[in-house]
């Protein structure tokens, strides 16, 4: 899952694109780690 979503970076045509997708990136990412600790409740 994330070399799949680090690699859309990577496709974008502009900064401002690069910048908008690292961001859903971290997002996605943080939301799945969070999910996955068991510590969440």
């Amino acid at each position: 899952m994330g070399a799949t979503l680090l690699r859309t970076v990577f496709e974008q045509p502009d900064t401002d694109a690069v910048q908008s997708q690292t961001r859903h990136v971290l997002d996605a990412l943080e939301a799945k780690i969070w999910s996955n600790n068991p510590r969440n409740g």
